[in-house]
């Protein structure tokens, strides 16, 4: 007995001697990436003090003839919880590129959170949440106007979701864009909701509008109660309008305007498709509502002068 804690004694003092290593070297991996932009993950630099400690252990034991059986286990052990330590370590890391990446975003520095995100999909690429992370990219990528990566980081956030099991993991299977994906809990849910949003406006600035409305309309089954739903209801009537869908863009202004009776943009864009199929004086009245409701705005001004001119021809 007296042996065996001797060998346990040995070993912390081998851990007392390299304490500070691992932690040195999550100092300098941490500066390296503030200094640089880039990334050592916190997983590199403990591995050599670990090395370092294994050796020392294993070499001390040999030296007091202790290496039996039990110095072994109790070796093999230490190491496995060290390691432990290193990779929660790593995860820290990616944590930490996350919330810089949406740090970036907020400022405006939108390749910059492009880049601190594509950090953590390599640093963390099964990560439990990464759907998250696809859609903050793609929300990055979409405001630097390109929004053919955008869509692609959609699509992949809505295939990871798609591929959850009720334990959560993921598993793998052929995605359809059409599909429609399962959201087993509220946080998925809203994700969904999110992603197909943020995708047909993609789509919608890409000039893809049929593929907008089918993702708008997809936004509406997981977002019946959210304060972005006439935001949506907007965007699917301006997407019809476009199409030449004018009475379907009508009503879907209309239910807009029933959730936020005091918006100008919904009457305005109201007005425009009472203007294209010739009902001059509905649309008359919406122009004159949206610019009683914002009257600094030149383009509802415009509306009015240009309607009552065309109703005096």
């Amino acid at each position: 007995m007296n042996a065996f804690f001797a060998e346990v004694l040995i070993v912390l003092v081998c851990v007392l001697k390299l304490i500070a290593l691992p932690c040195a070297g999550l100092i300098i991996s941490r500066f390296w990436n503030l200094a640089t932009g880039g990334y050592l993950p916190g997983v590199i630099l403990p591995a050599f003090p670990i090395a370092t400690l294994t050796h020392m252990m294993a070499k001390e034991m040999r030296r007091r003839k202790m290496a039996n059986g039990r110095s072994f286990w109790v070796l093999i052990l230490l190491v496995f919880f060290f390691s432990g330590c290193t990779g929660s370590g790593y995860n820290r890391y990616a944590d930490d590129f996350y919330n810089q990446g949406i740090a970036w975003y907020q400022k405006g520095e939108y390749d910059r959170a492009v880049n601190d995100f594509t950090k953590v999909l390599e640093m963390a690429p099964e990560g439990m949440d990464n759907y998250v992370v696809y859609y903050n990219r793609g929300l990055a990528y979409y405001k630097l106007r390109d929004y053919d990566f955008a869509i692609k980081d959609f699509d992949t956030g809505l295939q990871l979701v798609a591929g959850r099991d009720p334990m959560g993991k993921y598993i793998p299977q052929i995605y359809d864009s059409s599909m429609e994906v399962p959201a087993r809990t509220p946080k998925l849910e809203y994700g969904v909701f999110n992603l197909y949003k943020a995708r047909g406006d993609a789509w919608f600035y890409k000039k893809g509008y049929t593929e907008a409305i089918r993702d708008y309309d997809s936004a509406l089954k997981y977002g019946e109660q959210r304060k972005e739903l006439p935001t949506i209801y907007n965007s699917l009537a301006w997407s019809k309008f476009q199409t030449g869908r004018y009475k379907e863009a009508i009503n879907d202004f209309s239910i807009a305007i029933d959730i936020r009776p005091r918006s100008s943009k919904d009457y305005y864009g109201r007005a425009r498709a009472w203007a294209e199929i010739g009902d001059m004086n509905m649309a008359l009245r919406d122009a004159i509502m949206a610019q009683d409701l914002n009257p600094n705005s030149r383009k509802y001004d415009d509306l009015v002068f240009e309607l009552k001119q065309a109703m005096k021809r």
